[in-house]
């Protein structure tokens, strides 16, 4: 029986991959929904009844299979779509790529050792609910200033505005006095809200409207990829090198990538704002 739904599905998955790209791929994978859920309550019908024969089974099974193919293949084709988009813009897999190391430089050991520096020379648990309430406090504050600032260059805004991260892990390394680090937070908030609106205005305007909601989710799924890592390998780094150390390597870090990263791909620089992206969502972005 598992056969028999198996066997169709391995088949004529590539099959699928035509019919998807020949028809529209939401009606083709409606329709390979309803047809999976019709032979699957047939399937129960005759289980339930007692009049369930072999071949029928059989039958009802492929057919299930076949439906599953045809979806599945639908499914990967709007994946490889996406990713064609992503990976061919140079702007925008480059600014990924730098968020995924900043989670894994910066923002990972940020949120494993300063909990450890507070304990240590900030008073402990109020010290960091402080800094911890600066930085919310920073990221409201950015959002209002993303609400109302329009640049021309939004990406490069936003590649700049990851510079703010740079005074808080440098003031966690030395560490200095709770009301300076309340006041780095503070922008390390902001630019964390401000980065988020002008990158999200950015891909509405520049990317495809049918392509939009594949490519941010490659773009999230690259940005959050190393975090894990990050905050895995936080504590054995710093028992080697030192809290401090770890500190003033994501600060040094925030600076050169942002700059390496504004040399490296023009695109960056070169990407302007765009006023009107209803009419102009559709356009081909620039590399």
């Amino acid at each position: 029986m598992l056969l028999a739904s198996r066997l169709p599905n391995m088949v004529l998955v590539l099959t699928g991959g035509v019919v998807a790209d020949r028809r529209s791929r939401r009606w083709v994978m409606l329709a390979s929904d309803a047809i999976r859920c019709l032979t699957q309550a047939a399937t129960a019908l005759l289980l339930v009844t007692g009049r369930a024969r072999l071949w029928e089974l059989l039958v009802l099974q492929a057919a299930h299979g076949a439906a599953a193919a045809s979806r599945t293949a639908s499914f990967i084709a709007q994946l490889a779509d996406g990713w064609s988009e992503f990976r061919a813009r140079p702007w925008l897999w480059a600014s990924v790529l730098h968020v995924a190391l900043l989670n894994l430089m910066v923002l990972a050991p940020l949120l494993v050792l300063g909990p450890v520096v507070a304990k240590r020379f900030l008073g402990g648990a109020t010290g960091w609910a402080t800094i911890a309430t600066a930085y919310a406090t920073g990221a409201v504050l950015g959002g209002l200033l993303g609400l109302r600032w329009r640049p021309q260059r939004p990406l490069l805004a936003c590649s700049m505005a990851v510079l703010a991260l740079a005074p808080l892990a440098a003031g966690l390394a030395v560490p200095v006095s709770l009301p300076l680090l309340a006041a780095a937070a503070l922008l390390g908030g902001g630019q964390a809200s401000l980065g988020e609106l002008l990158w999200s205005t950015t891909l509405q305007q520049h990317l495809p409207a049918e392509m939009l909601s594949r490519v941010s989710a490659y773009g999230w799924l690259g940005s959050l990829l190393f975090v894990p890592l990050g905050y895995a390998v936080a504590g054995p780094v710093a028992a080697r090198i030192g809290v401090d150390a770890t500190f003033w390597v994501g600060a040094w870090w925030v600076i050169v990538s942002t700059a390496g990263l504004l040399v490296v791909v023009p695109g960056i620089r070169a990407l302007r704002r765009r006023d009107a992206p209803e009419t102009l969502c559709s356009a081909p972005a620039a590399g």
